[in-house]
């Protein structure tokens, strides 16, 4: 058979490429061979939910300390930095 016919694993090759849809598809339906749950497409895995979860800690934390304004991003970065004297 060629490369990524009739295998466990999707493989990608110059002449057979294969969708990012398909790909996550094949990935999914070998994932849930382990795990069940795996094999939903609303399935987070526990370590992004943490991280997600803990980003959202931070920001809140955030505004609850510095109030609800925007921050300036890299211009106001730049900003600062060029306003420091280098002597």
């Amino acid at each position: 058979p060629k490369a990524g016919e009739n295998q466990a694993f999707p493989l990608v090759t110059g002449d057979n490429p294969i969708s990012a849809d398909e790909m996550e598809k094949r990935l999914r339906e070998i994932a849930g061979q382990l795990n069940a749950d795996w094999k939903e497409p609303s399935f987070m895995p526990p370590a992004l939910a943490r991280r997600l979860r803990d980003f959202q800690f931070a920001r809140a934390k955030r505004t609850k300390r510095y109030g609800a304004s925007r921050p300036w991003g890299i211009l106001g970065l730049y900003d600062h930095l060029s306003g420091v004297k280098v002597d």
